[in-house]
């Protein structure tokens, strides 16, 4: 009886770290809409919109980055599988486009020995040219 009560409050918990995701990824793309606003009415005049989705793309990814840093702090990661919901025909006989959420699990032992195991230097690297290469990929086809 007490081991299922443990199990409960496990996933208890669980829901209220990607609950507390969901909130900061909301908050993200508020924060990325209001650089995006900032800087697009700037640069709409100019004809070049490729400044604004360069430094939007940058944003979000690091303050996405942040968001599963938090969660992480707080004892959970993101596992491999991801919490997928389908394509759906919606009331109005017209389908709707899925989306795919994290699915976050208690941090073991064994996962902090990998975590730590890993080079900082190439971790951040890694991520570092990651949002360069997306936010020059959508900078570049911009001006195309």
């Amino acid at each position: 009886m007490r081991k299922r009560k443990k199990e409960k409050e496990h996933y208890f918990l669980r829901g209220l770290v990607s609950i507390l995701w969901l909130f900061l990824q909301l908050c993200n793309v508020i924060v990325s809409l209001a650089i995006f606003d900032a800087y697009g009415n700037t640069y709409y005049a100019k004809n070049s919109m490729a400044i604004p989705i360069l430094t939007t793309l940058t944003v979000y990814l690091l303050l996405r980055c942040f968001n599963y840093w938090i969660c992480r702090i707080l004892g959970y990661h993101a596992a491999a599988e991801l919490n997928e919901m389908a394509p759906f025909i919606g009331l109005d006989s017209e389908l709707h486009s899925g989306f795919i959420l994290p699915t976050f699990v208690k941090t073991t032992k064994e996962y902090q020995i990998l975590y730590k195991s890993r080079s900082k230097f190439f971790q951040f690297l890694f991520y570092i040219l990651f949002v360069i290469i997306v936010s020059g990929t959508a900078g570049i086809f911009m001006y195309v």
